[in-house]
């Protein structure tokens, strides 16, 4: 660009992982423009993410049933420069255009890309990138030159408060003190991707319980009753729909390692870190190849099945998750634990 902006707004209305994998994208536009004020906008669930990110100078709340005039009214007060609208909507893309905002960056392959005036024309859904790859390229838009992210040396700028009197009182309670080498498992996903067999998390607790290595399940109140089983072969800590994002980062902060399936808390744990393990489908579009923990601790397993052309409803009805063995995780989560 010709002139230095002043004020950018980075726009991601969908789910926790999303955000996560945003706040590179910002990083480097703060390594760019060094004077830019950034703002993201997300859902008021998310925002902690950006509120701990020290590459957002700000935060605004917008729910996706807001009305397109409130968008606009609530953007032109901001007189951004520019905008990245890296989850498109139509109704975000509109209030984008209607609020003046000068330079609109967005997807080139919807029917209403012509409310962006610099397009990226590339189809997530091909996997050719990692998502978090896929926001870093959309700097390029503006910044003039393509741009390369690692996961060995990617920065999320995200950190969190060192102390939470809540967490501090959970673990107090569950006689976990300072120097005790917890792991998180967080068996669900919200519906993100096809999830390993609660069996086999069963079965991974169990022999965390003979390592004498203590277990923190993690999750919403609907994955209550999965965690406590879990916690039950384990004498672990169910703490599932108990603990709001920030206490949550907290005590990711806190642990070991992170073991789960895809999901948002998996991308929080790499992002503050942590070594995470974690359980992908060969499903393209939720593959470890775009979803996977973006990170250089980052240990990934699939199905040993190859069926080919594989696709949600197949994985489910072969049940190929099934065939992931857990002696290979055991040994990686003892070997990090027995070195911390």
């Amino acid at each position: 660009m010709r002139s230095q902006p002043k004020k950018i707004a980075v726009i991601r209305l969908d789910r926790l992982g999303d955000v996560v994998l945003t706040l590179p994208l910002a990083g480097i536009l703060k390594n760019k423009f060094t004077e830019v004020s950034i703002t993201m906008i997300l859902r008021e669930y998310t925002a902690p993410i950006g509120t701990n990110c020290k590459f957002a100078d700000n935060v605004l709340i917008v729910e996706p049933g807001l009305k397109i005039n409130e968008i606009v009214k609530l953007l032109k007060k901001e007189h951004f420069d520019i905008a990245f609208v890296v989850s498109p909507k139509f109704n975000i893309a509109l209030a984008v255009l209607l609020s003046g905002i000068p330079v609109r960056i967005g997807t080139g392959n919807r029917w209403y890309s012509f409310l962006f005036n610099k397009r990226v024309s590339e189809h997530r859904s091909d996997v050719k990138f990692h998502e978090a790859e896929y926001n870093a390229r959309m700097a390029a838009s503006i910044i003039g030159s393509d741009v390369l992210l690692e996961p060995n040396i990617v920065n999320y700028g995200l950190s969190v408060p060192e102390q939470s009197l809540k967490i501090e009182k959970i673990l107090r309670a569950a006689n976990f003190s300072e120097e005790k080498r917890y792991l998180i498992i967080h068996p669900g996903s919200g519906g993100s991707a096809v999830d390993l067999p609660i069996g086999k998390y069963i079965e991974l607790a169990e022999r965390m319980q003979k390592e004498n290595i203590p277990v923190i399940c993690t999750g919403t109140t609907d994955e209550r009753a999965i965690c406590e089983r879990v916690c039950a072969v384990s004498q672990g800590i169910n703490l599932a729909g108990e603990l709001s994002l920030e206490e949550l980062m907290v005590i990711i902060k806190k642990c070991f390692i992170f073991v789960s399936n895809s999901t948002g808390p998996l991308h929080v744990a790499a992002a503050l870190g942590k070594p995470t393990i974690a359980f992908f489908p060969k499903v393209k579009v939720c593959s470890k190849e775009r979803w996977g923990a973006y990170s250089k601790d980052a240990y990934t397993f699939e199905p040993e099945t190859n069926c080919g052309n594989c696709s949600v409803e197949k994985c489910l009805k072969v049940k190929c998750m099934d065939t992931i063995k857990m002696d290979l995780p055991a040994k990686i989560i003892e070997e990090i634990i027995r070195k911390a």
